[in-house]
């Protein structure tokens, strides 16, 4: 599955989820939120080092 991002006007970047699934047993409602809310930081710092790298390749 992937993500489809806008960079820019007519740049795109497909991320791709990775697929973990999280274990239902043991784990408490805030350690879920805790874990969905650290895949989208990550997802979003590559995004952002591949806008750069791209950027530098321009400049």
């Amino acid at each position: 599955m992937s993500i489809y991002d806008k960079v820019g006007s007519e740049v795109s970047v497909a991320v791709i989820k990775p697929q973990v699934k999280i274990p239902d047993v043991g784990l408490s409602p805030h350690t879920k939120k805790v874990m969905k809310q650290n895949e989208r930081v990550i997802l979003k710092d590559k995004e952002k080092s591949a806008r750069f790298s791209r950027l530098k390749s321009v400049l």
